[in-house]
């Protein structure tokens, strides 16, 4: 319950400053601008996380008939942009879940958990004007973590390079390379091993600019 509360406490924050950031761009006149791009990560992370799961829950004695890694999760990352081209900007995701079938006897337990990384940047956008306005973008995210098999989240930096193109359109795109330093706890369950896993690493998002 606490993970949970913790979880809608700051993703409750991360939709209240975007609005303000929001105001702060309409209210403005001096070129300040609003930018949001919704994408889809690729998080290197997500394979080891399946596997150090995996690891624990063969010291505790089961067996891993199946297992199955969608690496691919949902990234908010709006900002408020000023002319100069620096922007401060909130970060949610890339999202991580992780499910476990757990066989004991003649039943069947699904197990679910999850990873939602939020956090802050700065960020610094060449060409803002241009067709191709590449860009530069560093600062931390903290996972918060649920369910059965994944827990303790600790503060990482990241950073990540990329390209927007089209700016100018009501809805432009871009991609970026990055890496995420921020580490989850990975455990079979109560009394089994638990590891320290870098849930993101080296990542690669495709998004949408609006």
């Amino acid at each position: 319950m606490k993970n949970h509360n913790h979880s809608l406490l700051l993703g409750a924050l991360a939709a209240l400053v975007g609005v303000t950031f929001q105001g702060l761009a309409q209210s403005s006149s001096a070129g300040v601008r609003f930018k949001t791009p919704v994408g889809l990560t690729y998080a290197q992370g997500a394979y080891d996380v399946n596997d150090k799961l995996k690891e624990s829950l063969r010291e505790g004695g089961y067996d891993v008939t199946d297992d199955y890694v969608w690496p691919v999760g949902l990234t908010l990352n709006p900002r408020v942009e000023f002319p100069c081209g620096f922007g401060l900007g909130v970060t949610v995701g890339p999202t991580v879940f992780q499910v476990v079938e757990r066989e004991t006897g003649h039943d069947k337990d699904d197990e679910l958990s999850y990873i939602i990384p939020l956090g802050a940047f700065v960020q610094y956008t060449l060409l803002r004007d241009g067709k191709v306005s590449p860009y530069i973008r560093a600062g931390f995210r903290f996972p918060i973590t649920g369910g059965d098999n994944i827990k303790d989240g600790t503060i990482g930096a990241f950073g990540a390079v990329g390209v927007e193109f089209y700016r100018q359109k009501r809805v432009a795109f871009g991609f970026e390379v990055g890496y995420d330093s921020s580490e989850v706890t990975v455990t079979g369950g109560p009394g089994m091993a638990e590891y320290k896993v870098t849930p993101i690493g080296f990542n690669v998002t495709v998004f949408a600019l609006f």
